[in-house]
């Protein structure tokens, strides 16, 4: 995928270049209601609309999806409390088995009977 990118810019890149050589004309750029002519090559002006265009384009992009950051860093909080209270359980329940004095770490209760209708042996696959 990253070979593909850089491909994929040499190429764009090149067309820039070309586009760029054979469009070295002079405009004259009036930006009518503000008192400010631009005079520059045809490619600098093309050129610098797609950058601009591309970086609003980027900003937008950025600004839409903060609902999403913003849930992410959210979920990520989550997760950190989840971790610290199963950690918290984890060291309990040790705690706990020790002060029984069972070392084994074996659960306080029987394990279930089995369901009515089966079997009380387990099938070996």
């Amino acid at each position: 995928m990253r070979i593909l990118g850089w491909v994929i810019g040499i190429v764009i890149a090149i067309v820039a270049i070309v586009f760029a050589i054979h469009n070295h004309q002079i405009l004259t750029l009036d930006l009518w209601p503000v008192p400010f002519v631009l005079t520059a090559p045809l490619f600098a002006l093309v050129l610098a609309s797609a950058l601009v265009g591309l970086l609003l384009g980027w900003l937008f992009a950025w600004i839409g999806a903060g609902r999403w950051r913003r849930l992410a860093r959210q979920r990520g909080r989550d997760i950190a409390s989840l971790r610290t209270t199963v950690a918290q359980l984890r060291t309990d329940k040790a705690r706990a088995a020790h002060a029984n004095g069972d070392g084994a770490g074996r659960p306080a209760l029987p394990p279930p009977a089995p369901a009515a209708g089966t079997s009380a042996v387990a099938r070996q696959p």
